[in-house]
């Protein structure tokens, strides 16, 4: 175990020679640095990481050196350096990182139950979209959404105005729209759901459609004001 990144000399930000100020350059690309004790570590903008430099308690960490490794200090450390640096990007990346690991270490100071309330809205967050860094995610648990509802309006059946009167319609091709339009909350009007169990999934699909479509704005106003 590495007793500390900044004992190795991979302190990133300026040390003192005589009167003047000398920039220490590290390249952590590709550097796994798992289970090292970070907790003495500065990160500063002359940093160089990417997307195979790994941080973090190893997987047979024990809750204690969770909480005591201080990788979530470093993660804000990084994220800062990038975010002064211009780069967004790999600064998102550590500030899911920090979200990430800052969860676990709830979990292992006993600051949170397991499953609880707190627990399951930060890991939602987490799953849904990355703690605002991943919008894309959101668009797949939209897309993923739909095709469920489209089964279960495909088996109650939706209903719309026939020749003949009210007709009930089973087929996939009508069911997918009727559940894009109720995503959306266009509502056409065009199909309607079966009474019961069709109007519940439908309310509740719209519900599910405007709680995701918010939070893809959110995420991309996010990443695309910076």
């Amino acid at each position: 175990r590495l007793p500390a990144l900044a004992r190795l000399g991979l302190s990133l930000t300026p040390v003192t020679t005589g009167d003047d100020m000398v920039p220490v350059h590290t390249d952590l690309r590709g550097a796994d640095l798992r289970g090292a004790g970070l907790s003495e570590a500065t990160i500063g903008p002359e940093t160089e990481v990417d997307d195979r430099s790994l941080f973090g308690p190893t997987s047979s960490s024990r809750p204690s050196e969770i909480v005591k490794d201080g990788n979530a200090a470093v993660y804000r450390q990084l994220k800062l350096a990038f975010q002064d640096s211009g780069d967004y990007m790999r600064a998102g990346d550590f500030f899911l990182r920090e979200m990430q690991h800052r969860r676990r270490e709830q979990i292992a100071r006993r600051s949170w139950r397991r499953w609880s309330l707190p627990y399951l809205i930060s890991l939602s967050f987490d799953i849904l979209s990355g703690y605002g860094e991943r919008p894309s995610r959101v668009l797949l648990w939209g897309a993923v959404l739909v095709f469920i509802f489209m089964g279960i309006h495909s088996s109650l059946g939706i209903w719309t105005d026939g020749p003949d009167g009210p007709m009930r319609v089973t087929d996939l091709g009508h069911a997918l729209y009727f559940s894009v339009v109720t995503f959306t909350t266009l509502g056409y009007g065009d199909y309607r759901p079966s009474p019961g169990w069709g109007q519940f999934f439908s309310s509740a699909e719209a519900l599910l459609g405007v709680v995701l479509m918010s939070l893809f704005l959110v995420c991309t106003v996010r990443k695309f004001s910076r």
